[in-house]
């Protein structure tokens, strides 16, 4: 077999490495233990055979130097760790941003079509994980939903309701951008489905980056009425998800019925009201609105499930949180040039309640880091995402649709590791990178591969 035949197939190769190392860490816990990352890896493996035999593929700039980042990263975090004891306590931070930098590199060795068979890959996986989002809560089944401040919140195959926000996230910005290029309604059922699973989370942190990225949109979109195709959207989600509102509440039973009912009463609204026109919508919107709301209203538990959230979920304060970043923060200026070392970071201490607490993360990727690394650990980092973002603004057209789609899901995954440790969850930033990059470099506005690097 020729060299130019290995090639020719070395895309698919890559595209099914990627696919499948994603969708196993999606559906194991986001391959946040070693023995899950390291299946994940394997797997990974498939993606550094297929670019090493598409070496001569060239690689853009910024691209380039966001792996040179991942690279130091990885090569910093062992160094570190080697000082302190064991280099073993630098894997992690190294295993992370090695995982980072060849997916970067395998999605730039993707062709046209291996890009729609990852992009479909991630759409099977991420309604998948939505689903199970869904019905942990529908059905209080533990860990796909966890008990929190007297509310079940969705987990997903993730277990944790927050880096299951962010992951569905990426997702959901596919689903957007494909529905609004090609108008196919089956994308518009995803996305429904994928934002239900989002909302199940009831993240406050995903909230926020989601205000953020709306904000950045309608700053950075060229056409903003492009978006307004998927205002079926809207009333939609609000009837799917409302039979969930009386399986919330921590002390009450499971709707699981309710919430199936409910389910199927969106997808059929959003293929109406998608179709039908404005008149029709309407009144379809009206009538499904009231039948949605009589039987979560009869259950007695609608205004007390709604106090609960607006109580813990929207008023509420972390002070956890702020405990575990003065912690952090406490050590980091003992010593900024190289950090305290990779997991050396001591989390035994006194909340502000005055009981003993011990954690194993700060929920501030950017300040966790530079404890661990020190400044020049978080340099590396941040040298990494901006390399990441600069590539969207080489587009042709940097305020188009997909453009802008991947400077969102880049964004949102950025703002949110300020608040959670999503970094720890390694399916979470892979999924985002390669969704982001994917959107950027589409549709025309990059080449075919091979990329330019001036």
């Amino acid at each position: 077999m020729s060299w130019s035949v290995l090639e020719r197939y070395a895309p698919r190769l890559i595209a099914w490495g990627l696919g499948l190392a994603l969708a196993y860490g999606a559906l194991e816990q986001g391959g946040f233990y070693a023995n899950q990352f390291q299946k994940m890896s394997i797997l990974l493996v498939l993606v550094v055979i297929g670019r090493a035999l598409m070496w001569r593929r060239s690689v853009p700039r910024s691209l380039a130097i966001a792996c040179a980042g991942l690279g130091l990263l990885a090569v910093w975090a062992l160094a570190r760790a080697s000082i302190e004891g064991s280099w073993l306590d630098g894997g992690p931070i190294a295993g992370a941003s090695a995982s980072l930098a060849v997916a970067v590199l395998g999605v730039t060795a993707l062709e046209r079509e291996d890009r729609e068979l990852l992009v479909h890959l991630v759409l099977i996986v991420g309604v998948l994980v939505s689903l199970s989002t869904w019905a942990g809560v529908a059905w209080h089944y533990e860990p796909w939903a966890i008990p929190s401040q007297s509310l079940w919140r969705g987990a997903s195959t993730i277990t944790y309701a927050n880096a299951t926000a962010a992951y569905l996230f990426a997702p959901m910005l596919l689903a957007v951008e494909r529905f609004i290029r090609t108008r196919r309604l089956a994308y518009l059922v995803v996305l429904l489905v994928l934002t239900v699973g989002w909302t199940a989370t009831l993240s406050r942190a995903a909230g926020l980056s989601l205000l953020v990225a709306a904000v950045f949109s309608a700053a950075r979109l060229r056409d903003r009425r492009v978006v307004l195709s998927l205002w079926p959207l809207v009333p939609a989600v609000a009837v799917a998800a409302i039979g969930l509102i009386p399986s919330l509440s921590e002390g009450a039973d499971a709707e699981p019925l309710l919430a199936v009912l409910s389910l199927l009463g969106g997808i059929g609204l959003v293929v109406v009201l998608a179709r039908a026109r404005m008149s029709i919508a309407v009144a379809v919107v009206g009538l499904v609105t009231i039948g949605a709301l009589a039987p979560a209203a009869a259950s007695g538990v609608l205004g007390d499930t709604v106090a609960k959230i607006q109580q813990t979920r929207v008023e509420g304060r972390s002070s956890d949180r702020a405990d575990l970043n003065a912690v952090t923060w406490d050590q980091f200026v003992q010593r900024p040039e190289i950090g305290v070392g990779p997991g050396k970071i001591d989390f035994n201490y006194v909340n502000h309640a005055g009981q003993s607490v011990r954690a194993e993360f700060t929920h501030n990727e950017y300040l966790q880091v530079a404890t661990e690394l020190g400044l020049p650990g978080l340099v590396m980092v941040l040298v990494a995402i901006t390399a990441l973002g600069a590539l969207s603004f080489r587009a042709p057209d940097p305020r188009a649709l997909t453009v802008v789609g991947g400077q969102v899901v880049l964004t949102s995954f950025v703002l949110h590791a300020g608040l959670d440790f999503l970094w720890h969850v390694p399916v979470v930033g892979l999924t985002t990178v390669v969704s982001s990059l994917i959107l950027v470099t589409q549709s025309g506005y990059f080449r075919p591969l091979p990329f330019s690097t001036t």
